[in-house]
């Protein structure tokens, strides 16, 4: 029996990844996604409503949610774009040649959805279609499923829609502390701290909201014990707030450190930057600061204390607005609130239509203090139609907040109860869009629930925990599933993982987080998904949750610094089985063992690593075996002897690679040698365009310039010939002018990367543009031209990318260091080598390491010199890099003979002054 061959397995798609699949199927119908897409609301859309001035309508807010959808699919297509059908159904071709990547998803939803070339009429025509893409219904419908995951990341990493700023709560008819108010914004104006506190509900959070809401810049920041308590995440909320303002300082850090943030004094250097580039500084605001005092079993004291240290650092650099039951940190002016006064209590009621007399508004002051939160509950208790005096006589005679809430909450409809049981179980504000309409605006109205200026909505701190404290167990799965599924739909995936934990739906937490690790660390997640993943056990989880557990648990501990425990993790895993997983866990093991000082067991760890690679690759040969047993059984024998060389090329390609990586450069030219034959015998302009690149990335390191020179230029015809555009530029702006760089050709260097870097910026390509910036400067450097260099070196930095991001720090601690500015190339030369470590960048350490020994000699710091000479020096043998070797050597030595002399001469004065001084005791004795 002939078996069938199945199609290719679809990558599994989200809730989100549904709800976009929805919204191209109305790409067309902006007023449609506007009025029934959770992805077009406030919510989701973030910035991208801000930047936009009409946003009130539902066609509006549709119509921006397509062109942001349509922005994000054209940064999957690397390389030039088409200018017309023409182009398009040329680039087709060439795409149909090549590999299914990102350049084949957009054209899937070109073809599909946005038809800005080509509209197929059917979608059946798509894979019909000679000219198009016949690939069979079956493995169509697989790849665009694909085709809608790629286009969901590129959507998400550009509205970053979890990187959302914490608006203050807005309240409809603030009353009271008008006064207060004025006071606190004049000192605030003049760049004061200002302390409001006050007992629990006597609205601190209210007047500091309206004190923000007045300022024109101001951050507001709440701190949320076991969610954002610790220095990562304000890390994160901060330096996504000055980047908008437009000063990136702290932003790059944190994407340069992949969100670690570890080392609190360069972050407070960053953000010091960062503010002195803002006039005037903005407003930073930090509500529920007590609750940084509070022990509590999940966070450490010492996070805390890094906290309270960081803030108070930034006094006198920004005006600060510090909120909390108790002033813990010292402040200029002190605002301690009691309460709201009789008339404010006549405003509240006449704001909420109540019946109400003089006596009954003192009866009410005298009953809650003024309190704002108890006088909320007394009218929330009030029946319809009911004087007030009536109500004041139902209350209980003890005042306190449960009983008030229980009075109320017998009035509340079962519905109504439900929803806030539901709201209670989020930890930070949901989407309004998410719940009933009428329902919500009532809450809102009764003031029993707050929103913000961003979609999101949350219960009054107080009554929620209340009410989450009363749910039983089982209740409280039910609402926290219901959360996780909100949560999922709008791709906030650590939310959504706390609510399958909360929800004993362990499993799925790990499912849902771990395909998105990398995502939601740059998204700042770090610290809440630390606490979750820490939380749940190992033994409630299948194998291979168990598996991804561990790795997301030794990444956190990577982000935390916390090598030991990193390890102890990995340790206790099974990675016997070649897996991408067992790649993830060998370079994690490698990093931890070097950070605990064993570089042996790191280079054995990475070892394993480069294995499990070529394990993994070698299995890509039963695939040319099969394919190579169809096309026998076909009678097709030039695609059989097509099939065996493109094994026999993929082996020959895995052992040059594997001996270019060991430093035996012979026998990796032999092996590229040989798959260079094989893919001239293939007629394969790509794969010999492939072994070019190899080989003249090979030569460049041995510093042969004809030959390298040689072989990249080939590899750029090749491409330019096949109209891949994006290759030969990456050809010509990283190899070609590195290769140029090494061997001191710098004015090569600058003809190169100059001719790529145009190319890159127009397809917004951050990776590749960097890296042609970062050549452009350090040529620029090496021909004295200091202005070009640094502004190339700029230009690298606002990219954002942490590869190139230690490049650019290097060249600019140069650059300075020529300039004799000692503070700032010492700043630039140590971000340079803590990224280059974080990176595992031998080669750049080695170089920045000897920066800063050369810095330190002209900056006449001689001990430190030579404790970094001797590092580089350490680092530059490992590598084996006989040029470099020798000439840190004889820096090193010329400095220690130097060190030598000036001892000897210092002792010899010694001995000296010790003869003149010790003659007398000596003739004293005689």
């Amino acid at each position: 029996m002939t078996k069938h061959r199945h199609p290719p397995k679809p990558r599994k798609l989200t809730i989100f990844d549904k709800l976009l699949k929805n919204a191209l199927k109305n790409f067309h119908k902006p007023h449609i996604l506007g009025e029934k897409s959770p992805l077009a609301t406030p919510y989701f859309l973030g910035r991208s409503l801000t930047k936009n001035p009409n946003t009130d309508t539902p066609s509006a807010r549709g119509e921006i949610l397509c062109n942001e959808i349509y922005a994000a699919a054209t940064t999957l297509w690397h390389g030039p774009w088409p200018d017309n059908r023409a182009e398009m159904q040329q680039a087709i071709q060439v795409i149909r040649r090549g590999l299914k990547d990102e350049r084949y998803s957009y054209l899937l939803l070109e073809l599909k959805h946005f038809h800005q070339y080509i509209n197929p009429g059917t979608t059946k025509a798509i894979y019909e279609k000679d000219d198009l893409l016949p690939t069979g219904k079956a493995t169509f419908f697989v790849d665009y499923d694909n085709a809608v995951r790629d286009l969901g990341q590129a959507l998400l990493k550009r509205v970053r829609p979890t990187l959302r700023l914490e608006d203050p709560p807005v309240r409809s008819g603030s009353v009271g502390y008008e006064e207060v108010t004025q006071q606190c914004m004049r000192e605030l104006y003049l760049g004061k701290t200002v302390a409001i506190s006050g007992p629990g509900g006597v609205g601190k959070s209210t007047l500091g909201a309206e004190i923000a809401q007045r300022i024109e810049s101001s951050f507001w920041f709440t701190f949320r014990p076991t969610l954002n308590d610790q220095l990562h995440s304000l890390l994160f909320a901060l330096g996504h707030f000055l980047q908008q303002l437009g000063t990136s300082h702290l932003w790059q850090l944190l994407l340069a450190e992949q969100g670690a943030g570890n080392d609190l004094n360069l972050a407070l250097g960053m953000v010091y930057l960062d503010l002195e580039n803002l006039t005037p500084r903005p407003l930073l605001c930090f509500d529920e600061l007590d609750r940084l005092q509070a022990r509590n079993v999940h966070i450490s004291l010492q996070a805390h204390n890094q906290l309270l240290e960081f803030i108070e650092a930034l006094r006198g650099h920004a005006p600060l607005l510090l909120i909390g039951q108790q002033a813990i940190i010292e402040a200029d002016y002190h605002q301690e609130l009691s309460g709201l006064a009789t008339p404010h209590i006549e405003e509240l009621l006449c704001q909420a239509n109540i019946d109400y007399t003089r006596e009954a508004a003192e009866r009410l002051f005298n009953y809650t203090g003024g309190n704002p939160r108890l006088l909320t509950l007394c009218i929330a208790a009030a029946e319809p139609d009911e004087a007030m005096t009536q109500t004041i006589d139902r209350l209980p005679k003890a005042v306190a907040l449960q009983p008030l809430l229980y009075r109320m909450w017998s009035r509340l409809e079962a519905s109504t109860r439900y929803l806030l049981q539901t709201l209670s179980v989020f930890r930070s504000p949901s989407p309004i869009d998410a719940w009933p309409t009428d329902e919500i605006e009532w809450l809102l109205k009764r003031r029993l629930l707050l929103r913000d200026g961003l979609g999101g909505i949350w219960v009054v701190p107080a009554l929620r925990e209340l009410i989450y404290a009363e749910l039983p167990a089982e209740q409280r799965e039910t609402h926290h599933l219901l959360a996780a599924e909100v949560r999922l739909a709008r791709a906030e995936y650590t939310a959504a993982a706390y609510h399958y934990w909360q929800g004993n739906e362990e499993n799925r937490a790990v499912q849902v987080w771990y395909p998105h690790l990398d995502t939601e660390i740059q998204r700042g997640q770090a610290s809440a998904a630390y606490l979750i993943f820490l939380g749940i056990s190992r033994r409630r989880l299948r194998k291979p949750e168990r598996s991804a557990l561990d790795l997301i648990r030794a990444q956190l501990h990577r982000l935390n610094g916390d090598a030991t425990n990193g390890l102890f993790v990995l340790e206790a895993g099974d990675w016997s089985k070649p897996s991408r997983m067992n790649l993830q866990a060998s370079t994690l093991r490698g990093q931890f063992y070097s950070c605990l000082g064993y570089p042996d067991k790191a280079l054995t760890s990475y070892a394993d690593g480069i294995d499990t690679v070529i394990h993994l690759l070698r299995d890509l040969l039963p695939f040319h075996h099969q394919r190579g047993i169809v096309y026998v059984q076909q009678r097709e024998h030039a695609k059989v002897w097509s099939e065996v060389r493109l094994a026999e090329w993929t082996i020959h390609n895995l052992r040059g690679l594997a001996h270019d990586m060991e430093g035996h450069y012979a026998e990796s030219y032999t092996a590229y040698r040989s798959a260079l034959t094989l893919a001239e015998l293939l007629e394969d302009d790509f794969r010999i365009a492939q072994t070019y690149c190899s080989l003249a990335i090979l030569f460049g390191r041995q510093q042969d310039l004809y030959k390298a020179e040689t072989y990249a230029t080939a590899a750029i015809e090749y491409f330019e010939r096949t109209g891949d555009r994006l290759n030969a530029e990456q050809v010509r702006g990283n190899i070609l002018s590195g290769i140029y760089l090494q061997v001191k050709q710098y004015q090569k260097a600058i003809d190169a990367a100059s001719q790529a870097l145009p190319f890159f910026q127009k397809i917004q390509d951050p990776h590749r543009f960097a890296t042609t910036a970062h050549n452009l400067s350090e040529a620029y450097f090496e021909l004295g031209n200091f202005d070009q260099a640094e502004r190339y070196a700029n230009a690298v930095l606002e990219q954002e990318d942490r590869f190139t991001y230690p490049y650019a720090h290097y060249t600019l601690g140069q650059i300075k260091r020529k300039q004799q500015a000692w503070v700032a190339a010492e700043v630039h030369f140590i971000e340079s080598v803590n990224q280059a470590q974080i990176n595992r960048d031998l080669f750049l350490e080695a170089y920045a390491q000897r920066g800063i020994g050369c810095l330190y000699l002209d900056w006449e710091k001689k001990e430190a010199a030579i404790q970094t000479l001797q590092e580089a020096l350490r680092l530059f043998k490992q590598l084996d890099i006989v040029a470099e070797i020798g000439e840190t050597t004889t820096l090193l030595e010329k400095e220690l003979c130097t060190t030598k002399k000036a001892n000897m001469k210092q002792q010899i004065v010694i001995s000296s002054e010790q003869r003149h001084i010790v003659k007398k005791p000596i003739l004293s004795k005689l």
